[in-house]
């Protein structure tokens, strides 16, 4: 009896520092799995001012005649007129872009005295002309100068530029460096107000690559652009 209570004895006492030795692994390796899954996000931003190297030119323009042949003459005299004051102010030929004329027919009645007197068939036209160039700083000028064609009986209806920046692939590289290199920065600057070491990247990932005016807002109008890329990186904290 004696010797069986010895042996449940030992088997106990084995029994309970292989409990404490479990117990103790268990918790080493929760503690190492928390402390291998430390890690801070950030954000790296990086922006670009830089001005448009392209630009297009659209300029509408409408005429009206009585006869379709007087509208033909109009037509034909205005493009001439258009063409002239684009050549003459240092637009390439091979950059000027005459879209289609549509036409239409309107009935048009004259009154006097609040009684219909007769009526006539008023034919109009409406046609566009396209500028493609490089030449930006010419076109900020001359796009202000349509009032010249104005003032030789040309009808202007809208005279519209929009600016565009074509070169970002050039630039791409070395902002998604800064970007990269501002991630770090800022991650290394939260490891040390925490008193812990930066470790290595865990993940990183590319935001897309942004086109605004100057003033932040979208579109064309602008020749002034900001490009913006944000890259967001985890990295460990040790």
């Amino acid at each position: 009896m004696k010797k069986n209570n010895v042996y449940i004895m030992i088997s106990a006492a084995i029994l309970s520092i292989g409990i404490i030795v479990l117990g103790y692994c268990i918790s080493y390796g929760i503690l190492h799995f928390h402390q291998f899954n430390r890690y801070v996000s950030v954000k790296g931003l990086s922006d670009r001012k830089v001005q448009a190297d392209n630009v297009i030119w659209k300029i509408n323009y409408n005429a009206t005649a009585t006869s379709l042949s007087k509208l033909y003459q109009k037509i034909n005299t205005d493009q001439q007129l258009i063409k002239s004051f684009l050549l003459e102010n240092g637009i390439d030929k091979k950059n000027i872009y005459f879209g289609s004329i549509s036409t239409s027919q309107n009935t048009k009645k004259v009154d006097k005295n609040g009684q219909e007197e007769s009526s006539y068939i008023e034919y109009s036209s409406y046609g566009d002309v396209t500028v493609t160039t490089s030449q930006v700083t010419l076109i900020q000028s001359l796009s202000q100068k349509v009032i010249d064609l104005v003032s030789k009986d040309v009808l202007i209806s809208s005279n519209d530029v929009q600016y565009y920046y074509t070169k970002l692939n050039e630039i791409k590289p070395e902002m998604l460096k800064l970007a990269t290199n501002n991630a770090k920065l800022a991650a290394w600057k939260f490891a040390e107000n925490a008193q812990a070491n930066l470790g290595s990247l865990r993940q990183a990932s590319q935001g897309l690559f942004t086109i605004s005016n100057a003033d932040h807002s979208y579109g064309n109008s602008d020749p002034s652009k900001v490009i913006r890329v944000v890259v967001n990186a985890e990295y460990f904290i040790k």
